[in-house]
């Protein structure tokens, strides 16, 4: 079998983003692949919580002139919880996991037992759920309950919540702020242009991203608002891009794209539970929601 290790940051506990972080990171301790989860950083209340539900609290941090913990240094210190072996995954503070997480890594495994051997990255687009509420983790229909009243839809694909990948794989990272434009789509493209696999799981590992506030010049602010933090950080990120070649890019450039979970005899699709259903469709227009 594998391990893994989820590694992420948070948000400060400030009353517009317990629901949503909790949420989060109730549903990573509730998948049954059982990972290793270490939250880094320092902001406001990320200790107790961590304290709270007995998962790992890394504090030392690197941060940007505004005080936003640096993405190269999260992956860095993430990496020093893992081994060469353990799968790992970066993942947004405010993104909601399934089992369907599981199915996939099992399918990722089964299917190239050399993993551990090769540099990959899996990822998939996120889901947005605007009227996002706490959830009862202890209830073993909470999946379904949400679905029935979850207002939603595909976020664009350049915005991109969830890494798996092998540790010390991604070189060169961008000094980047965590929850900022343009870096997620860097790390996607070094890894299209420079490993062996990527693969596009958003038909198989579902994903829910709770479309709350942002958190931008140490303050809360509706989302879009274009702060001087935001706007510093693109460019820097921009310009390293150029610099490397690497285009803006998207999860639809990946070449490997699953759309069921594999079965014996796949020539029928099953009716099982594991098989994704999508309440709402992805959208086609273009839409002016931005990261």
């Amino acid at each position: 079998m594998y391990n893994v290790v989820i590694f992420a940051t948070f948000k400060p506990f400030l009353d517009e983003f317990v629901t949503e972080q909790l949420n989060a990171l109730h549903s990573w301790k509730a998948l049954r692949c059982k990972p290793k989860i270490v939250i880094l950083g320092d902001d406001y209340g990320t200790k107790q919580v961590c304290k709270n539900e007995n998962v790992i609290h890394h504090e030392t941090l690197l941060k940007n002139e505004y005080g936003t913990p640096l993405v190269d240094d999260i992956f860095k210190q993430g990496w020093n919880y893992a081994t060469d072996d353990d799968i790992c995954i970066f993942i947004n503070g405010d993104i909601i996991l399934t089992n369907s997480l599981c199915d996939g890594l099992d399918r990722f495994v089964i299917e190239n037992p050399n993993y551990n051997k090769q540099t990959y990255m899996l990822t998939s687009i996120r889901y947005d759920w605007f009227n996002f509420r706490s959830i009862d983790f202890s209830d073993p229909s909470w999946e379904e309950k949400i679905n029935l009243d979850m207002k939603g839809e595909f976020a664009l694909p350049t915005g991109i919540d969830l890494f798996i990948h092998r540790k010390n794989t991604i070189k060169n990272i961008p000094k980047s702020g965590i929850a900022k434009f343009a870096y997620d789509s860097w790390i996607l493209g070094y890894a299209i242009y420079n490993f062996d696999i990527t693969i596009d799981t958003t038909l198989v590992i579902k994903i829910y991203h709770q479309f709350g506030k942002w958190y931008q010049n140490n303050k809360v602010c509706k989302r879009n608002k274009m702060t001087t933090e935001l706007i510093h950080n693109a460019k820097a990120v921009n310009d390293i891009r150029i610099e490397n070649g690497y285009n803006k890019c998207k999860i639809t450039n990946c070449k490997i794209k699953w759309s069921t979970i594999p079965y014996i005899n796949e020539e029928k699709e099953p009716d099982s539970p594991i098989k994704i259903k999508i309440k709402h469709p992805p959208r086609t227009r273009r839409r002016n929601i931005k990261q």
